[in-house]
């Protein structure tokens, strides 16, 4: 495996959670906030086992200088890992902000 795998694996994530958002947003329907919470969990997790697979070859070829490479997409996968972690936070604070903007809205009922 290269650095091409998680990079096309992480931006189709990335796309697809980034369109779940905006859904979310505009139309306000709970499968697509929960659909944007599940792919922010699994695209860390399937991160971590890029990760995991890398560093399983790397500890497999000590010494050679496929060591740069190994490095530069574990590195790939950290930063895609915190982003995902980031977009979790930030979708989070936008599903409450979300309710409490249409709370808001709502006339009181008695």
């Amino acid at each position: 495996m290269n650095i091409a795998v998680p990079l096309i694996v992480g931006i189709v994530i990335l796309a697809l959670i980034i369109t779940a958002l905006v859904l979310a947003w505009r139309r306000n329907l709970k499968p697509f906030w929960i659909s944007a919470f599940s792919m922010e969990l699994i695209g860390s997790g399937i991160m971590l086992s890029f990760i995991s697979k890398y560093a399983n070859l790397m500890t497999g070829v000590e010494g050679t200088s496929l060591e740069v490479a190994y490095g530069r997409a574990e590195l790939v996968c950290l930063i895609f890992i915190l982003l995902f972690l980031g977009l979790l936070l930030m979708s989070v604070v936008l599903a409450v902000g979300k309710h409490l903007i249409r709370k808001q809205e709502e006339p009181l009922q008695f």
